[in-house]
């Protein structure tokens, strides 16, 4: 429990105690409870098929402004009705909640560990994929403050707003991101937040400490990712 907190105020001392026997399971399962807690809230209190439905006519407006024959939006329009109102179904949407959650969590966590494995192993660093998936997981504490700023966020918030405006600590909230409207890759880009960041500290920390290889170094690793990506998604 201590540990659980020092990640948030002394992660080096969190990290340096796990040197030798990294330690992934309390983590996961209280970023695994607060995300899907946050999860189930937010489609409690919000009225997805609206949302859904804003979204599905501002996409149509896109089409209609880039020339696309009124019949093919039509068809689109019916095609997706259905959808729709089965996104609507509580059930559905709470059972969608707790398994993304769970499938996003793990699927992240353990892309990232590869990634760090693959890092390390070119570093000679001596850690397996088990100490990697370790960090990796630890790295995603920060994600417990943006569930519980999203719940905070559904509970005043209008139940029609979109469901990136939740979250209060995105940049997009505060200022306008490249690419942040795209149709495609808009959602992706409005993820970009200040917990993004509070994570690549964290991982920076972590890194440094488990291989010694000096804060520059550390934070060059564990950015490559993050910039690769949001660069990416800001351009296309």
């Amino acid at each position: 429990m201590k540990a659980l907190i020092a990640i948030f105020t002394d992660p080096r001392a969190v990290f340096e105690e796990q040197r030798e026997e990294p330690k992934w399971l309390a983590p996961a399962l209280v970023i695994l409870a607060f995300t899907i807690v946050s999860g189930v809230a937010v489609t409690m209190l919000v009225d997805v098929e609206a949302v859904a439905r804003a979204d599905l006519e501002q996409t149509i407006e896109t089409f209609e402004r880039q020339g696309m024959p009124q019949e093919t939006i039509d068809e689109m329009r019916a095609a997706t009705a259905q959808q729709l109102s089965l996104a609507a179904n509580p059930i559905v949407a709470i059972g969608s909640a707790v398994l993304g959650a769970i499938v996003i969590f793990f699927v992240l966590a353990l892309v990232h560990a590869l990634y760090f494995m693959v890092v390390g192993k070119i570093m000679k660093t001596g850690h397996d994929f088990s100490d990697w998936f370790a960090l990796s997981v630890w790295g995603r504490m920060p994600w417990v403050i943006v569930a519980i700023v999203t719940v905070v966020a559904a509970l005043v918030m209008s139940p029609q707003t979109d469901l990136t405006a939740y979250n209060l600590l995105a940049f997009s909230t505060w200022m306008t991101l490249p690419n942040e409207n795209h149709m495609i890759f808009g959602q992706a880009v409005k993820t970009l937040d200040i917990v993004v960041i509070w994570s690549i500290v964290i991982l920076t920390v972590g890194f440094d400490s488990w291989t010694e290889r000096g804060m520059g170094v550390s934070l060059a690793v564990v950015a490559v990712p993050y910039v690769v990506v949001y660069g990416l998604l800001m351009l296309l």
